[in-house]
């Protein structure tokens, strides 16, 4: 029987808390329909399109639910023909309501008839026959956009797992529409990134990572799924023309959502409205829960006193969205970069609308910068694969595929272009196993080892047993620190982080050379540096907590240096400080004591690494090792570091970006207990 969804018990809920706190202020304080009209104005159909939010949403609001075998999206990635429930989730799949949404999929994805999925804000503002659905998105009462309900991104991820048991099922028949399947799935993610707020956007670039991966995971289960010719077809389709990831957008609606915030809870050149700022606040803290609504609008009374006025709060949230905006198609590696971001400049006492309702994009950008990498390294990946499919070799390097496959071969998304004033931009690495790898004259040839670390990251929720560490200790040890240090000057902040980073311009410490320097470091002046006397007590306590030995060897050392100036030269606290230091500029307290922090965290986590080297047992199994052969291909990014290291450690925040072999078939295989990549031992 169809699914139906009935949210009526939320409407009802708002309503009722609404009028218990008295929200009937005067009309123009509270009518936003110029703000949502603006949101609804930004993303239409244009001229021959058609809009794909529609009929999708029709086709899913009649889908059946999933089978108990199928709880989530992650179960159904890790599944595959035979498994426990794989019958029922079959069942499903090939049910005529779950057939009926494929086929809607296909329609709409098809980029000879295109579409664009363009769902409006607001039920007053959706067609009738939308809103019937229950996947309409929902402003609540008073309408907002910062209240949004994107209930349709919940019923989108439950297409992912039909998509993918449905991918599993015809790769199986070895169909090569399994991969097409995919595809229109990266499609429909793609369109949905187009949609104005963060949250749909972050979903979207999340989908899209995992709609790729799952297509490389479909071919390394079956190396035979198309021969040469197919996969020309199916390189193209995931060609930059197609995709178009440049050209998402920043989250407009996010700004328009805090502007309209802003009007809704403050008086024009004045400051928080009473009538208005703590019931809206809390009206949109507690999710509509007449219990929660009680203390989180006493919380927000009690703030209101401490609040910016209005003429600071309207130019701090457009400060903070230009800044993201500016930011976000620049390069890591540009001077912006080195700059403290606006939003994590703030005073959450002052700005506690924009503390909790303007998200960090941060982690967004991020993972738009990986989608980048995840979609060039499965053109090039499949490319190989078509290669080896039409000549029975692998190609000598990548340079082999053109133009067969690929016009250009794509550059490494992570590379900054070297220390240069013309920039020099790397492409992807790629070589096959022992081929192309220089042993030693008395080394026999042997299999190549990838670590991979699986806690976290873009697969957290696919394991049966996460991993997870507890940092309450660590972070309180910081919390104390910093406790200590602020009480004994007014600029102890300041005079600590600076001497930190005099020390880093001294010994030329770069993101480039750091590695080098450590490894060289006779004298020990970096060691000296980096394990001062204000830090060296929380690492030892984290060390003793954990069970490390008390004396810790030359290597254990410079392993803790050397994670730890990777975890320095990744975070934006840290560098920006480091820049305004390295130009002489003055460290405001709010820069220096974020980068104290920093280096203290960073110091912290690479002890937590060391820990998990020496002791795993306290932490639990975080990673796996393979092996693999000349039967197979790696193809990485530099990831975070910058730097190319034969892909020895992958995974969440490891040195390299794996792309092939896929960490979802390896962490596939490690969960079952087989050998990875065992499709390819014949090939």
């Amino acid at each position: 029987m169809p699914r139906r969804r009935d949210h009526s018990p939320r409407i009802l809920a708002l309503t009722a808390t609404t009028a218990l706190w008295g929200l009937h202020a005067p009309t123009a304080a509270l009518a936003q329909d110029n703000y949502v009209a603006e949101a609804n104005q930004i993303h239409r159909p244009g001229a021959g399109q058609q809009d794909a939010a529609e009929p999708l949403l029709k086709a899913l609001g009649s889908m059946d639910a999933p089978p108990a075998s199928i709880p989530d999206a992650p179960t159904a990635l890790l599944m595959r023909p035979g498994d426990d429930g794989w019958d029922e989730a079959l069942a499903w799949a090939t049910a005529p309501n779950q057939r009926a949404v494929l086929s809607t999929l296909r329609e709409v994805t098809n980029p000879g008839d295109p579409h664009v999925f363009s769902l409006p804000y607001g039920l007053d503002n959706t067609p009738p026959a939308l809103a019937d659905t229950g996947l309409a998105i929902d402003l609540g009462e008073p309408p907002l956009l910062a209240g949004a309900n994107f209930v349709y991104l919940d019923a989108l991820d439950e297409l992912f797992a039909l998509v993918s048991i449905d991918a599993a099922r015809l790769a199986e028949d070895n169909d090569g529409e399994a991969a097409y399947r995919l595809i229109q799935w990266i499609r429909l993610a793609r369109m949905v990134a187009d949609q104005p707020m963060s949250v749909e956007k972050s979903w979207a670039i999340h989908s899209m990572r995992l709609g790729v991966m799952r297509l490389l995971d479909v071919f390394a289960l079956h190396p035979e799924l198309m021969d040469e010719r197919e996969i020309v077809r199916l390189v193209r389709e995931l060609s930059e023309d197609e995709i178009r990831v440049e050209r998402i957008l920043p989250p407009s609606g996010d700004r328009t959502a805090m502007e309209e915030l802003v009007a809704a809870t403050y008086t024009e050149r004045r400051g928080p409205n009473p009538a208005t700022f703590g019931p809206v606040l809390a009206r949109l803290m507690s999710g509509g829960q007449p219990l929660g609504l009680f203390g989180e609008a006493s919380y927000f009374q009690q703030v209101a006193r401490q609040q910016a006025n209005w003429f600071d709060t309207t130019e701090k949230v457009e400060a903070i969205y230009n800044d993201w905006e500016a930011r976000w198609s620049v390069p890591q590696y540009e001077y912006i970069w080195t700059q403290q971001m606006e939003r994590r400049l703030i005073d959450p006492a002052r700005y506690t609308l924009i503390e909790h309702f303007s998200p960090d994009l941060y982690p967004m950008i991020q993972d738009r910068l990986a989608l980048r990498a995840d979609l060039a390294g499965a053109r090039m990946a499949i490319s190989v694969i078509g290669y080896r499919r039409g000549k029975g070799v692998w190609p000598s390097d990548l340079a082999a595929i053109r133009p067969t496959f690929v016009d250009n071969i794509d550059t490494d998304p992570y590379d900054d272009g070297g220390d240069r004033n013309i920039k020099q931009f790397e492409i992807l690495e790629y070589f096959v196993p022992i081929r192309d790898q220089k042993f030693g004259p008395r080394e026999d040839p042997h299999p190549h080892r990838i670590r991979v670390y699986r806690a976290g990251g873009i697969f957290a929720g696919l394991e049966s047993q996460p991993v997870a560490i507890d940092r309450d200790a660590v972070d309180g040890a910081i919390g104390v620190f910093m406790a200590t240090l602020s009480s004994q000057s007014r600029n102890a902040f300041e005079g600590v982080f600076d001497q930190i980073a005099q020390g880093f311009i001294e010994l030329g410490l770069t993101r480039a050379n750091y590695g080098d320097k450590v490894r060289g470091d006779t004298d020990g002046k970096i060691k000296a540096m980096l394990v001062p006397a204000q830090t060296s007590a929380l690492m030892q306590d984290v060390a003793t907590r954990a069970g490390v030995p008390s004396e810790l060897s030359d290597e254990d050392y410079q392993d803790v240096m050397l994670e730890e100036l990777r975890v320095l030269f990744d975070n934006n606290d840290f560098t920006a400080g480091l820049g305004i230091v390295r130009r002489g500029e003055r460290l405001s307290p709010e820069v220096a004591q974020a980068g104290l922090r920093a280096v203290l965290e960073a110091g912290a986590q690479s002890m937590i690494t060391l820990v998990r080297k020496l002791q795993p047992s306290s932490f639990g199994p975080d990673h796996f090792d393979i092996e693999l052969d000349d039967h197979n291909f790696v193809i990485f990014a530099r990831g975070i570091d910058r730097r190319a290291d034969w892909a020895r450690e992958v995974g969440p925040g490891a040195a390299d970006y794996l792309i092939w072999p896929p960490v979802l078939t390896l962490l596939r295989s490690e969960l079952r207990g087989e050998r990875p990549m065992a499709a390819w031992d014949n090939d």
